[in-house]
């Protein structure tokens, strides 16, 4: 038989399964699924994580303040003593105290920490923070019961963090590091983590200039 009669019985017999296969689909798509019964949209069947997180977890009124006032006292003279003016880009104090007195933390605290929850239990993780920041990430990890070892490179940020776990009442249960991450390998060569998380931290490891910003 010529290489080219081959061929075509090749083709042939290519597309004869291929039509087999067609017909095969077609039927299961019929038993599966009857005409009368359309399929749901995409909208019906796929809901967005936070939405379902927020079905099971109601949130709270942005505005319902998370610390009691003397302690928010507290923690805003800290943030006023040890944040330089312009730290995001402005003189106005009222950005910082948002975002660090409530909003920052609220979200953390509500939204992203109840979804991880849903993925893992927090309770009893062990938790390695890169980028700690200010702490707000890191107090929900601990009220959900992780243990959590949370690292950042600004010794300014630590020192709220550490203030922000007194102050929830949540300090015994965490250790900070003040270390750039790239270092982690060596530092926790031995150590194990049930969970490993950034919260808004990667865009600050791309340049060596953020990272001489905040060693500053």
């Amino acid at each position: 038989m010529a290489a080219s009669d081959i061929a075509i019985i090749a083709v042939i017999l290519v597309a004869v399964a291929g039509l087999g296969f067609a017909l095969w689909r077609g039927t299961r798509s019929s038993t599966a699924l009857p005409a009368e019964e359309p399929a749901p949209s995409t909208e019906d069947s796929v809901r967005p994580v936070e939405t379902v997180v927020e079905v099971a977890n109601p949130m709270p009124d942005i505005n319902e303040r998370i610390l009691p006032p003397d302690k928010e006292a507290v923690l805003l003279n800290a943030i006023k003593e040890l944040f330089p003016h312009g730290r995001i880009g402005t003189d106005d104090w009222q950005p910082i105290v948002a975002a660090e007195l409530q909003s920052r933390l609220y979200w953390f605290k509500y939204r992203y920490t109840p979804w991880m929850k849903s993925v893992l239990p927090l309770d009893g993780a062990r938790v390695l923070e890169i980028g700690a920041g200010t702490g707000c990430s890191t107090i929900p990890l601990l009220e959900s019961g992780a243990t959590v070892t949370s690292l950042d490179i600004s010794q300014v940020d630590l020192k709220i963090a550490k203030l922000r776990a007194e102050l929830h009442g949540v300090a015994d249960r965490v250790t900070f590091h003040c270390m750039n991450a790239a270092d982690i390998g060596g530092m926790f060569e031995k150590s194990a983590f049930d969970l490993i998380v950034y919260f808004a931290s990667l865009e600050h490891m791309t340049t060596q200039a953020e990272s001489d910003r905040h060693q500053g």
